[in-house]
């Protein structure tokens, strides 16, 4: 148990990716200044016998170029520590004080044995540290744990809130998408039928505006275009290395728009295969009903590679 809770609590002390979670924690009082104290002795004390094997003991940040060929570093602090979090809980000063009176991490064990005691008196007060610590732990974990899901549940709903539309079960087979010209589109999901157009899509070049004040249409509206004309295909075959890349990155940006505004995570796209070299859209993509047979050429002349 004892050495369960220690790698718990190198883990969390070394982890980038939960570095915001302790820190928010700490700033709501959500974990106690033992517990952080312990996380931050451990890493520090990780980092010192590394880094400075033969130098002593130094406040970190300060330290003097050592004799001799070892080379100097610094040992780094815990990703979740920061100035805000030490004026706070005063750890660092802390810290220097366990390792100058013990000699290494201060332990349950060190902080309360006493001479006076008998050894029965300090096996029950080491046991009950270790069960107050524990249960720290289990809270802490449950915080932790309680924070991500917070986070998934933001992002789920930003997610939710750019949706425009909903793929119903059958997916994007049953979606259709019909060109009443260039810029607006006809969406049909099921019975369901709604107008719109490139910039509701999320298709607009914000960026660039033409004579009238329009927003650009992006370059990935284009290969919808193309794909409404070839009954949803787009072939890579015979373009140059920079077109395929062109090609590329406009497929995926209408991969992320469409999970998007479609609120789904299915991708439109069946899926790439890297010897026929085809893109496939999943939904059916009708073109502007007056298109002539040379209209393709048109297009792809106009089209910005």
């Amino acid at each position: 148990l004892v050495s369960y809770m220690s790698d718990y609590k190198e883990y969390i002390g070394k982890s980038n990716e939960l570095a915001i979670i302790i820190k928010n924690l700490s700033q709501e009082n959500k974990i106690s200044k033992e517990l952080l104290q312990d996380i931050f002795n451990l890493f520090m004390h990780k980092a010192i016998l590394q880094n400075l094997p033969l130098t002593g003991l130094v406040r970190p940040g300060a330290i003097s170029k050592p004799s001799g060929t070892i080379k100097e570093e610094t040992p780094e602090f815990p990703p979740f520590w920061d100035n805000v979090i030490d004026k706070k809980f005063n750890i660092v000063n802390d810290f220097l004080g366990y390792m100058n009176k013990y000699g290494s991490i201060a332990s349950c064990n060190s902080q309360t044995t006493d001479s006076n005691k008998t050894e029965d008196d300090e096996e029950i007060t080491y046991e009950m540290c270790i069960e107050e610590d524990f249960i720290s732990i289990q809270k802490l974990h449950k915080d932790i744990l309680s924070k991500i899901n917070e986070s998934k549940d933001a992002a789920k709903l930003e997610k939710d809130s750019e949706a425009l539309y909903s793929v119903n079960e059958k997916g994007w087979a049953d979606v259709i998408m019909k060109f009443k010209n260039d810029y607006d589109v006809i969406i049909k999901i099921g019975d369901k039928e709604y107008d719109s157009d490139y910039k509701k899509l999320g298709f607009a070049d914000e960026r660039i505006k033409n004579d009238n004040d329009k927003t650009t249409v992006k370059t990935s509206w284009n290969l919808l275009t193309i794909l409404s004309m070839q009954d949803g295909i787009f072939s890579l075959n015979r373009l140059s290395s920079d077109d395929t890349k062109q090609r590329k990155k406009q497929k995926q940006e209408i991969v992320s728009i469409f999970k998007k505004k479609f609120g789904t995570e299915e991708d439109p796209f069946e899926k790439y295969n890297k010897h026929t070299k085809i893109y496939k859209i999943k939904m059916k993509l009708i073109p502007i009903t007056d298109f002539r047979e040379n209209y393709l050429d048109q297009v792809i002349k106009k089209i910005d590679y």
